[in-house]
């Protein structure tokens, strides 16, 4: 009972002094919670959501690098040879990022499409362009609150932010894709459905934090 009143009150501690930017990316992560509750999101619904905030990843990820003004000898990041080198990497970023959110989403195609090896039901677009929505302004809070506003922007180097988006992703959907497979399995049911959404929900949340106290921010 102690162990359990501790651990609350831990939890409340750190619920209470959550970052704006950081409560949004938590309340939008858990919104296909709602779709498997009251619309029956398949487990191919949600990783198509969750597909899609790789394009919103890659979109911000344009902005930062555009923005970065931190370097170094290989990778400068203002003045003209800085603007001369994003103008080498963004397009480079572009096409390769591209190429990798297009195989993820075959990827997951194969697998779980209709007529994949773990066949799910037909999508709806509707729910899937909301949650696009939603990620786009998460996203661009955590933008603006902890790139701009915050400053971050001058401590990376255009290189860094054409590298940081995978690390994230590539956790984050293996994780994800992990548990898809484990209960694909064992037999996919509406409570399956939730633990994947609330795995990929926790390592979303701890990278964002990792992200931005690498940058020696205090945010929660």
């Amino acid at each position: 009972m102690l162990q359990f009143m501790t651990f609350f009150k831990n939890t409340y501690n750190q619920l209470s002094t959550i970052s704006w930017p950081a409560a949004y990316l938590l309340i939008v992560n858990l919104v296909p919670i709602f779709g498997v509750a009251f619309f029956d999101w398949s487990l191919y619904q949600i990783l198509l959501a969750y597909w899609l905030e790789n394009i919103v990843i890659g979109f911000y990820a344009i902005l930062k690098i555009a923005k970065a003004s931190g370097g170094f000898m290989f990778s400068p990041g203002s003045g003209q040879s800085g603007n001369l080198f994003k103008l080498f990497i963004i397009p480079f970023f572009i096409v390769h990022f591209g190429g990798f959110t297009l195989g993820h989403g075959l990827f997951i195609y194969a697998l779980f499409g209709p007529n994949g090896f773990f066949p799910s039901t037909a999508i709806t677009i509707a729910p899937l362009l909301i949650i696009f929505g939603l990620f786009m302004v998460s996203h661009g809070v955590s933008f603006w609150q902890n790139y701009i506003k915050n400053e971050e922007f001058r401590q990376v180097s255009p290189l860094e932010m054409m590298h940081a988006p995978y690390s994230r992703i590539i956790v984050m959907h293996l994780t994800v894709m992990g548990g898809a497979f484990a209960f694909s399995f064992l037999g996919l049911n509406s409570l399956s459905r939730v633990i994947i959404i609330l795995i990929k929900t926790y390592f979303d949340y701890k990278l964002h934090l990792r992200q931005h106290r690498k940058l020696g921010l205090n945010i929660i």
